[in-house]
């Protein structure tokens, strides 16, 4: 049964202000990640590398352009993982829909599994099958507030997106350690006000 809450009001405001404190940091990236991440073979790299980023920058560390090309170690995994997991969706789609948004919830955080913990394939889906055990209906809540964040950020003449992409990325990775952590949401809220703090720039 899914029971255990997320605070997605708490995430999405974790996602916009550190989306804004390292506003010119992460437009160069957004910038670079979009013009690569079109071509097929470089793409699973660059969604590895948004992962990356995201953990970095949740640790308190500043986003950077050659993050995006550090999980090369562990590309043909992640890239093999993703085309299982986006298979798995679509076939749930095509079957009654519900199985394919079910499977794309229980599973998503498997992306996070390869590049922090280098988890294999099947043990990275298990992972996030377990991670999300209880709380698939406010993740499935979160995506939507998200996925219409996104739609006005490319409403915007696509400049919108410099801020909703990195607002997305750190919103997830939010929730993703706070589940990982096996935390409450107070916890949470308070474990986010000591990283803003860390990265706020110092009077000095």
């Amino acid at each position: 049964m899914d029971n255990r809450r997320i605070p997605i009001g708490e995430s999405i405001a974790f996602g916009w202000r550190t989306a804004i404190d390292n506003i010119w940091s992460w437009i160069v990236v957004v910038l670079v990640g979009g013009l690569l991440g079109w071509i097929p073979v470089v793409g699973a790299l660059i969604e590895a590398g948004f992962i990356r980023i995201a953990l970095k920058v949740y640790d308190g560390e500043k986003p950077e352009v050659g993050d995006l090309f550090s999980q090369v170690s562990k590309w043909l995994r992640f890239f093999f993982a993703t085309i299982l997991y986006g298979l798995m969706v679509l076939g749930g789609l095509i079957l009654c829909v519900i199985p394919g948004i079910y499977w794309g919830i229980k599973y998503f955080f498997f992306a996070y599994y390869i590049v922090e913990k280098d988890m294999g394939i099947m043990e990275s889906l298990r992972a996030s099958g377990e991670l999300t055990y209880e709380s698939k209906f406010d993740l499935f809540l979160l995506w939507i507030v998200l996925g219409l964040i996104n739609i006005a950020g490319a409403l915007c003449f696509l400049v919108g997106l410099f801020v909703t992409i990195p607002l997305t990325l750190m919103a997830t990775v939010f929730i993703y350690r706070g589940l990982e952590g096996d935390i409450s949401p107070a916890e949470i809220e308070r474990t986010a006000e000591v990283i803003i703090e860390k990265q706020a720039p110092s009077g000095d």
